[in-house]
């Protein structure tokens, strides 16, 4: 139903912002139909809203003690004298409440890239330590990686990051470069983004990484 009623209706603008934020979080769905559902979501939330607030003010206006009540506290006969039709006044209740849940769901999206980001930095030192400590020992760099993404409880969120690298090599044939290039433009975090960037460097070069 997202697909096929709101894809259309998604914003171009910022697409490529939102797949990013997407990636960073390493969402299951593909970026188009997460928009799309987004999309589909603040719709219905905005009709609940505008059917509620047309059936509350007709409500309201059956009630004459009401009426006056709030006549007296806000000193304008809004519900009896009705300046603007309840329906236009309902209608953008409901615009305004898609266009909040809209860009509430991006906002919390794009908190959790910056809890990932923090799990990311936090971890990073450790993983970087164990990966040149095994090098070190003469370990070619794709074990390396397998073991660090192996030891997700010591090396937390960095091990993921690494293990979607390790997944991109073993499971769809990416050779160690492209992997690690990838996962610097994917990856929420700048420091790890400029670790794994220079490491393909190191790779590339032939330099002892």
């Amino acid at each position: 139903i997202a697909l096929a009623w709101c894809r259309p209706l998604v914003p171009a603008a910022g697409r490529r912002e939102r797949t990013t934020q997407l990636a960073a979080i390493h969402a299951d769905d593909p970026p188009r139909l997460i928009a799309a559902r987004t999309v589909l979501y603040a719709i219905i939330a905005g009709v609940a809203a505008g059917v509620l607030t047309f059936v509350t003010i007709l409500h309201i206006r059956a009630e004459p003690a009401v009426v006056t009540q709030l006549t007296g506290r806000l000193g304008i006969d809004t519900f009896t004298l009705s300046p603007v039709p309840a329906a236009a006044f309902a209608a953008g209740c409901s615009v305004l409440v898609a266009v909040a849940i809209y860009r509430l769901r991006w906002v919390l999206i794009d908190r959790r890239v910056a809890a990932r980001k923090r799990r990311i930095d936090r971890t990073l030192p450790r993983a970087v330590a164990c990966m040149y400590a095994l090098a070190r020992s003469g370990m070619p760099l794709p074990a390396v990686l397998r073991t660090v993404a192996a030891h997700r409880n010591v090396y937390g969120e960095t091990a993921v990051e690494i293990g979607v690298t390790v997944r991109e090599i073993d499971q769809f044939g990416a050779d160690v470069i492209t992997a690690l290039e990838a996962a610097s433009d994917r990856t929420p975090s700048a420091a790890f983004a400029e670790f794994t960037s220079d490491l393909a460097a190191a790779v590339d070069s032939g330099h002892p990484i």
